[in-house]
């Protein structure tokens, strides 16, 4: 794997967290499933979208995200599949989930 130093200039690194509802947990694997997909498929400037539940935290699902530059990640947080995840979702996860933006060019 690369280092996230090797990215292009300007790349941001996303690591996102949200708790799932015990119940709802295998709901949110599957719509969670499909918007990994929709991402990888449709989002040019994506460069990695990986989605997983915690080791430390058996109801928490992890994003990874690594897009080519801020306008990439403001175009992912307009298109229908990351609104439509939002709102299948809702009630299926706490409203307490965590985003945090990182700047690659950054690293240390």
């Amino acid at each position: 794997m690369k280092n996230l130093q090797d990215y292009p200039k300007g790349s941001l690194t996303v690591m996102a967290y949200f708790k799932a509802v015990s119940e709802y947990k295998k709901d949110v694997e599957r719509i969670t499933k499909i918007l990994v997909e929709k991402v990888k498929t449709t989002e040019k400037g994506n460069l990695i979208y990986e989605a997983s539940w915690s080791v430390n935290e058996l109801d928490c699902i992890v994003f990874h995200e690594v897009f080519e530059n801020s306008q990439a990640f403001e175009i992912h947080k307009e298109t229908a599949h990351f609104k439509q995840w939002g709102i299948d979702t809702k009630g299926m996860c706490k409203p307490d989930g965590k985003i945090f933006v990182l700047e690659n060019d950054k690293l240390f």
